[in-house]
């Protein structure tokens, strides 16, 4: 790991990822070392690749699912059973920084490169790995999809509308894009925690494990209360007024949490004998008079157009929102001045207008590009990597 610092692409610059993941939540953690800095290698297998470069959509041939979360890196096909394969993946494991793997537990082992054998070989070598149930536990050979993650860790269950007639997943994966982010602020600890001891960690990241962080304070509502959450729509079970409303025109999204924001929120309504009445005077009052405070508020709120509400109550300092689907957030200015979309330095894609979400993380020190890199051909980069280890040089 070395610090290149302004002339740098991100503060982790100089480190070495090995991505042997596929699919979507260790991509997704590559993904994210990329935009810090990180070069990273996605090791593949021959002919057929990440299993993600076989899913939709498709433009002119290329795969929009594996490109949107794989750009910028390099791609190499090796077949670990085979020896002269072998031979390359060890000569890389002598550079590397970090191994990122979202195998089901054992595989790596099956094959030789397992935590205890890397780290005995290469006691520096930081091992990440993401699965379903982690590494150790009951359900740790158990195979495990997105939607299984959030129907067993609870997610499901208070997700969907009040009186649902069935359950509903939310509408994003939730389980593997978090698991990603969770292992990626886990193999950042593990690389400052290197600099400090000079040893390697195993970074072990559950699915479920990580599921369970974000029921937020569900698991601490039931200890208290012994009573199970159920779905509230857009509504919170400890903060009220707090959802979604339909405007003249639309949705809105608001949360007035505090006392002063109620207030706020009761003076643009024109609803200011609320401000005194003991049914709304607490958060737990409101939060015990939610039903007969929406109506109140949604009275009021159907009499607005929603950008004259979202101005008022921006104004007087009360967090609101529209409610946006995915062309109108993609059109909307904070998403071209934050940079929140990007297209790919590709043609093809150029072409047909192809773009993805941008880079959350910003930095006052490293460049915010305006175009992502070109997703790797499978096996493509295969000569430069064969090159830089034979010759030396830069990756």
């Amino acid at each position: 790991m070395k610090d290149e610092g302004e002339k740098s692409r991100g503060p982790l610059s100089g480190v070495l990822v090995l991505d042997m993941s596929r699919v979507l939540a260790g991509p997704f953690c590559g993904a994210a070392l990329f935009n810090l800095g990180a070069t990273v290698i996605k090791i593949e297998r021959p002919n057929t690749g990440d299993d993600s470069r076989a899913f939709p959509p498709f433009v002119e041939g290329k795969p929009g699912y594996f490109d949107s979360i794989n750009y910028g890196k390099k791609s190499i096909a090796l077949n670990l059973k085979d020896p002269d394969d072998i031979d390359v993946f060890v000569k890389l494991l002598q550079k590397a920084d970090v191994v990122l793997e979202n195998f089901r537990p054992g595989v790596m082992e099956r094959l030789g490169f397992g935590w205890e054998d890397l780290h005995k070989k290469y006691p520096s070598l930081i091992y990440a790995c993401i699965s379903g149930f982690g590494h150790t536990g009951p359900l740790a050979s158990h195979p495990a999809y997105d939607l299984i993650v959030q129907c067993m860790c609870g997610i499901v269950s208070v997700t969907g509308p009040e009186e649902p007639e069935r359950p509903v997943r939310p509408g994003t994966s939730f389980s593997d894009i978090y698991g990603g982010l969770m292992c990626t602020l886990g193999v950042n600890a593990a690389l400052i925690d290197r600099e400090k001891s000079g040893k390697g960690s195993k970074v072990d990241i559950s699915m479920l494990d990580c599921q369970m962080a974000v029921m937020e304070s569900f698991i601490a509502h039931y200890s208290v209360t012994k009573i199970d959450p159920i779905p509230l729509g857009a509504a919170h079970p400890t903060f009220s007024p707090l959802g979604l409303y339909r405007a003249m025109n639309g949705f809105i999204a608001l949360a007035a949490i505090t006392d002063s924001e109620f207030s706020s929120l009761c003076l643009v309504l024109d609803l200011t004998p609320l401000i005194q009445d003991s049914r709304f005077a607490t958060m737990h009052d409101r939060v015990e008079n939610r039903v007969v405070l929406d109506k109140i508020l949604q009275q009021k709120i159907s009499q607005w157009k929603s950008s004259d509400l979202e101005q008022a109550l921006n104004d007087a300092g009360v967090a609101c929102g529209p409610l946006q689907n995915v062309e109108e957030l993609i059109k909307s200015d904070i998403a071209v001045k934050r940079k929140l979309m990007k297209g790919f330095n590709d043609p093809v894609y150029q072409k047909n207008g192809v773009f993805i979400s941008g880079n959350p993380m910003k930095y006052d020190r490293y460049e915010d590009p305006d175009l992502w890199p070109a997703p790797p051909k499978l096996d493509g980069h295969r000569s430069e990597i064969l090159s830089w280890l034979s010759n030396g040089g830069s990756l």
